[in-house]
């Protein structure tokens, strides 16, 4: 069954890093072979000014209850923050407890 970017608790949303406010937009959404875990392809982005962007690519992987929750969301959002101010370009972030 596909899951649609719309359904997720972090389609949309915003968060501020030091640098700024960025946009979560999730791209695309792929449930692993167990489906108990989601694959998100996001796209960051922020407003440099009316015209310009930045964008930057991460994919991310997660526990499917956890996906659909929106209380659970901020905490996915701040790590979502903590890797994009940890460094520059695109990356991967693995959120799925191992273990």
């Amino acid at each position: 069954m596909a899951i649609l970017p719309e359904e997720l608790a972090l389609h949309l949303m915003r968060f501020t890093a030091i640098d700024g406010e960025w946009l979560v937009a999730v791209d695309n959404v792929k449930q692993t072979q167990g489906h108990d875990n989601l694959l998100l392809h996001l796209i960051l982005e922020q407003q440099i000014d009316e015209e310009q962007f930045l964008s930057r690519k991460l994919g991310l992987v997660l526990p499917a209850a956890v996906a659909f929750d929106p209380e659970t969301s901020a905490q996915i959002i701040d790590q979502i923050r903590e890797w994009l101010e940890r460094g520059e370009g695109d990356g991967f972030l693995d959120l799925v407890p191992h273990g």
